[in-house]
């Protein structure tokens, strides 16, 4: 069985202060599913608390996600997850575990219908089939209410954290779509999405963000897009507690390394200062094997 949480890594995963967000960018060959694969097993492998305290007499609530993804499918987080030895389609009959896929709906023909209406999706899985943001913003929601509404045996009942993997490709398909005019264009699609981002954030626990940062998206900025995809990442990164970017060897690929991964603070100074633990910034190397296994390490190592 693959490599759970590397112990390097460990801190960073934990579950970020309440209303606390965090950012993980990612660049062409070096992407963040691995990241998000441990951060779903680090939330969800343990079983649901029971009432009152734990052994050592503090709260141990349960952690339910709610995971969207632009990039992947559910297959592909089902086969990874259960590498770790996470079975999400247990997890969402359970009422711990949600799954909205923001790629398939948006690019394939509406699925088949019976005389009783549209194919229901099974329990614990939406899809999205529009860009239009109010369209998103009402799907991500119900989304987040659906967490807690299994059938499995146990409390469901805890704190809930929504993972967002690449909302800045939807930022892309929304591309031909015009601003809103009732503000006279003075809201970009960038800024949209973003307030659509803080509606559903406010319905969660806390968030986290897995975004590209490619040195043409967020540096050139040439084009329209550029710009706004740059805004957006910067905008996340300012109001995040912690920011994980991953990129590859500034000398190119090596056998043993991967790629490499930096810890960052992000501009989130209120839950640094109030929080009490502080983020400690740190640059590791990381090597993935073909198993979906990860080592995480130091230079020199």
């Amino acid at each position: 069985m693959a490599t759970r949480i590397p112990p390097l890594i460990e801190p960073y995963l934990g579950l970020p202060p309440e209303c606390a967000h965090i950012v993980l960018t990612n660049v062409l060959g070096a992407t963040t599913n691995w990241l998000i694969l441990r951060y779903l097993y680090s939330y969800l492998h343990k079983k649901p608390a029971s009432a009152g305290a734990n052994s050592d007499g503090n709260d141990d609530p349960t952690v339910n996600v709610v995971l969207v993804s632009f990039m992947r499918d559910f297959i592909f987080w089902k086969e990874g997850a259960g590498r770790l030895g996470l079975d999400l389609e247990s997890l969402a009959r359970a009422g711990r575990f949600v799954f909205v896929d923001g790629l398939t709906g948006l690019f394939t023909p509406p699925p088949a219908t019976t005389r009783a209406g549209p194919v229901p999706n099974p329990r614990g899985r939406r899809t999205l089939r529009s860009v239009d943001l109010p369209d998103v913003r009402r799907e991500l929601l119900a989304a987040v209410s659906d967490i807690g509404a299994g059938t499995g045996a146990g409390s469901t009942q805890g704190k809930t954290v929504l993972i967002i993997d690449q909302p800045d490709i939807l930022l892309a398909m929304m591309a031909d779509l015009d601003p809103d005019p009732s503000d006279g264009g003075a809201t970009t699609r960038g800024q949209a999405l973003r307030e659509a981002l803080l509606d559903v954030q406010e319905a969660v626990y806390a968030s986290i963000f897995a975004v590209a940062a490619d040195e043409p998206l967020v540096a050139a900025q040439t084009t329209l897009l550029e710009r706004e995809h740059a805004a957006l990442v910067l905008s996340l990164a300012h109001s995040a507690l912690l920011v994980l970017s991953l990129r590859l060897l500034d000398t190119g690929g090596a056998s043993d390394v991967s790629g490499v991964l930096r810890a960052t603070r992000g501009g989130d100074l209120e839950h640094h200062h109030n929080d009490g633990k502080a983020v400690e910034e740190a640059e590791l190397l990381y090597l993935m094997a073909t198993d979906g296994s990860v080592k995480v390490f130091q230079r020199g190592q």
